[in-house]
């Protein structure tokens, strides 16, 4: 049966590269040469089997993406030989992923709420991922003190 590729979490990934990317689909195989494969930028990247329906991978670094703006890139599920180089797609362009430059937080407002929670904070900046369905969008308090 040939491998299939249905979807890709999360949609967005960060110029810089280091986003864990799951590819979600069937008949993954158990190999050691499972790579993922970008094409618009010529990179792959070390996939690592969950399963037959899952196999995450590292996002490569893109930095043409701080210059520029977002934009989109390819994301196919590969073989490659024992020194990562791409030797042939097991599922070509799976799905398109939105690659981002890192977002600039210029202010939080209120910097100080309370414990029992229920503080609405405001968060300003640029390059924010406007994607409500991307899970992957969170903020993250903890105290201090």
């Amino acid at each position: 049966r040939p491998v299939t590729v249905e979807s890709v979490t999360p949609r967005h990934m960060s110029s810089p590269g280091g986003t864990l990317l799951t590819l979600h689909g069937q008949d993954f195989p158990d190999v050691s040469s499972l790579c993922c494969a970008f094409t618009e930028v010529q990179v792959t990247t070390t996939a690592t089997f969950l399963n037959t329906k899952s196999v995450t991978c590292l996002s490569p670094a893109i930095p043409s993406v701080e210059a520029s703006g977002a934009q989109l890139v390819s994301l196919g599920l590969a073989s490659c030989t024992s020194t990562g180089e791409f030797s042939g797609y097991l599922q070509p362009l799976v799905s398109q992923i939105t690659v981002t430059p890192l977002p600039i937080i210029s202010s939080i407002f209120p910097s100080r709420g309370v414990r029992s929670a229920g503080t609405l904070v405001t968060i300003s900046g640029a390059n924010f991922i406007d994607d409500v369905e991307d899970s992957s969008i969170a903020c993250r308090f903890s105290t201090i003190g």
